[in-house]
């Protein structure tokens, strides 16, 4: 994992937390988690300004095993 990784696992308010720490010049995250950062920004619990933000694909939906219909 890259220096300063941070997984989508996380709970958001720890990636914030991470994010404000860290001030990075340039965010790679799955489109969703994009959005919620933005989100996060007029209530100021993201305060830093990454010049490149890069929106990369979802991981496909998988349903929980125990849910799978079996035929």
């Amino acid at each position: 994992m890259p220096c300063g990784a941070l997984t989508a696992d996380l709970p958001f308010e720890e990636i914030l937390r991470r994010l404000e720490t860290q001030r990075p010049v340039a965010i790679a995250a799955f489109a969703s988690m994009l959005v919620r950062l933005a989100e996060a920004k007029p209530d100021e619990l993201l305060t830093t300004e990454p010049f490149v933000l890069n929106a990369t694909s979802e991981p496909p939906y998988r349903e929980p095993l125990a849910l799978a219909s079996v035929s």
